[in-house]
């Protein structure tokens, strides 16, 4: 109730929507894990996230060679560990998606990170946003053609599908335009499914003593998937501004709704009539976001506008980059105000301690919150 409560009262500060701390983590680790090859930059993207902060919750015994728990929270709420979060997200579940692409390098790199041995720098905002847009785009339609091609009766992949595209809408429920709000409540809903992917026998169950666990849903091991590399593009492009910050932004919710609705005709073949009125709902969302972001734009031909706003980033990078100073607008590479661009003065990210920290996620101290339990 207290988590609520506070969730309630930033919301009223802020002019945002209640969203409880458990659930917006829950939606940046599940964001960040959709975008990530190895742990090193799925601790990079959770990082990502304003005022996040990461830490290990649980060590493996014999020293600090490797992290078995984790914990995250936001400003200085009350810390959550990872089965706290979604049964999904614990780094026994992660961590067999990134199994085929990891080294001794990026182990190494991830260890440093949980270590605190390295400052990350923070994000700067894409100078071009169209490319990421462009890419994402492609990578969803390229996402929708192979699950359209994909056996019906597959439920492990289609199960893997759910998991993938939960992570996707989270990544576009960090926007903190008109359209946040629906996007959060649609990428909740995909993240309950998700959660019945990785545990159908009921969310949170006590997992008893001589029981098996779930097997991890798997993930190609050569080089990104469709749904990542989207997922990746899509939270870089989310940087520079929320949905409505770009008419590129209109395709790509238009091509992942093709992939949601590929994910439903699937799930209306096994009669899972629930979840597929579930994911129905998220279509509702993202159409809603979809046309209001096109409302934006008086309606005009998107493809022409998309093609301007490409020559206008384009410009301005070779205007900036012939200049070598800062906008005198104060506005960073993207046209966004604010200082952490290309433009602007560079930090350092230590474990969750950023510059910039919008108010909509600061929370006051409150004594005897500041203990998880481990994973």
């Amino acid at each position: 109730m207290a988590e609520h409560a506070i969730a309630k009262e930033r919301a009223q500060q802020s002019g945002q929507g209640v969203v409880p701390d458990r659930v917006f983590l829950q939606q940046v680790v599940r964001a960040a894990s959709a975008a990530a090859s190895t742990e090193e930059q799925w601790l990079d993207a959770v990082l990502d996230a304003p005022d996040v902060e990461i830490q290990p919750a649980r060590w493996a015994p014999g020293g600090r060679d490797e992290v078995t728990g984790y914990k995250v929270r936001v400003g200085d709420g009350p810390w959550f560990s990872a089965s706290q979060l979604a049964a999904d997200l614990t780094l026994s579940k992660l961590r067999p998606r990134w199994a085929g692409n990891e080294d001794d390098t990026s182990r190494a790199a991830a260890l440093a990170i949980w270590r605190e041995e390295v400052q990350l720098p923070a994000p700067a905002a894409p100078a071009v946003v169209s490319t990421h847009l462009d890419t994402a785009e492609e990578a969803l339609a390229r996402w929708a053609e192979q699950l359209r091609e994909t056996d019906p009766h597959d439920k492990t992949r289609w199960r893997h599908a759910a998991v993938e595209a939960a992570g996707v809408v989270s990544s576009l429920s960090r926007d903190t335009g008109p359209g946040g709000e629906v996007l959060a409540g649609a990428g909740q809903s995909l993240s309950r499914q998700a959660l019945a992917a990785v545990d159908p026998a009921g969310v949170h169950r006590r997992q008893q003593p001589d029981e098996q666990e779930p097997a991890a849903v798997p993930r190609p091991s050569f080089g990104p998937s469709p749904a990542q590399l989207a997922a990746r593009h899509v939270q870089l492009a989310m940087r520079a501004g929320g949905t409505s910050s770009h008419p590129g932004w209109i395709a790509v919710l238009q091509q992942l709704r093709q992939v949601l609705a590929a994910i439903q005709v699937a799930q209306r073949a096994w009669r899972e009539l629930v979840a597929a009125q579930q994911l129905a709902g998220a279509q509702r969302a993202l159409e809603q976001v979809e046309h209001s972001a096109y409302a934006r734009y008086g309606r005009g031909d998107v493809d022409e506008l998309r093609e301007a706003w490409r020559a206008r980033e384009t410009s301005r990078v070779s205007t900036r980059g012939a200049d070598h100073h800062p906008a005198a607008d104060g506005t960073t590479a993207s046209g966004q105000a604010g200082g952490r661009g290309l433009d602007g003065p560079q930090h350092t990210r230590g474990r969750g301690r950023r510059p910039s920290v919008p108010q909509r996620w600061h929370l006051p101290s409150r004594p005897g919150e500041g203990r998880a339990s481990a994973e």
